[in-house]
């Protein structure tokens, strides 16, 4: 059974994990202050985090990518047929040619209108514990970098944050955050820290996970399940997963890129 946990905007997500700040709960990964903790999050407690939720992640937006593909297509152009009016023209108006309106020819002629091309996005934030922090990172970074460069080439994207968990063998979940809808002002800090601070998973995704009770096997909250369960992946055009077995490849921005600008080929063709 998928139990998922869709939430409706930015803000209804950021006040849940602020709700969690001083309450108890099963589990408290999301509130942890150690110092291992700390580089493990790349934040110091959970309120920090909580802060990021709400201002953005400046510092990560400073590390995207300028340069990347210049992805074709950007705007769609369609004629959009207009009528005018007058005392010659192609075609009369009989109605208003009887009723002694001078202005009863009608000419029709096109203009051209631009529209933004959509595309649907969605990036698996799930991570296993043992891949470090900085690959995150520079995973997340590749992919907010392509993101923008989509935006920039005049792509209107709905995106979307998730994380799919593997239960305790009879229930596994879902968790869906909108970070952009189409046509609503472009927040790239937000998405510099949803799609590439450890924090927007090992604070933010923990703190709901403990308030809703999600259990895996054991005190864990359950296994990373990588990628999305086809039937939420098939909705989108591009379905980004986690970062698993491509942790590998995030050593480097150079090998960050080989491993990610596949996802987004079809914008080049």
């Amino acid at each position: 059974m998928l139990i998922q946990r869709q939430f409706n905007d930015w803000s209804q997500f950021a006040s849940t994990i602020e709700s969690r700040i001083g309450e108890t709960c099963w589990h408290e990964a999301s509130t942890r202050t150690s110092s291992w903790y700390a580089e493990f999050s790349q934040t110091g407690s959970l309120q920090d985090a909580v802060d990021l939720v709400r201002n953005g992640w400046p510092e990560g937006t400073q590390k995207l990518i300028d340069g990347l593909e210049a992805f074709d297509a950007g705007r769609m152009v369609s004629p959009v047929p207009t009528i005018e009016w007058d005392v010659a023209g192609e075609c009369p108006d009989v109605a208003a040619y009887c009723a002694g309106i001078p202005e009863h020819m009608a000419t029709q002629e096109f203009e051209t209108e631009q529209s933004s091309p959509l595309v649907s996005i969605s990036v698996n934030g799930a991570a296993a514990w043992r891949i470090d922090s900085s690959r995150i990172i520079r995973y997340g970074v590749m992919i907010a970098s392509h993101v923008r460069a989509l935006l920039q080439a005049g792509y209107s994207p709905r995106l979307d944050w998730c994380c799919a968990l593997n239960g305790n063998g009879r229930k596994n979940y879902l968790m869906t955050v909108p970070l952009l809808e189409r046509g609503e002002t472009v927040d790239i800090d937000r998405i510099a820290f949803a799609i590439a601070h450890p924090s927007m998973l090992r604070r933010a995704m923990f703190a709901v996970a403990e308030i809703e009770g999600w259990r895996g096997l054991g005190q864990s909250m359950g296994s990373v399940m990588n990628p999305l369960p086809a039937e939420i992946a098939d909705d989108y055009d591009v379905s980004l997963p986690g970062i698993g077995s491509l942790s590998a490849f995030m050593d480097t921005d150079e090998n960050a890129k080989a491993a990610v600008s596949p996802y987004f080929n079809q914008f080049n063709e």
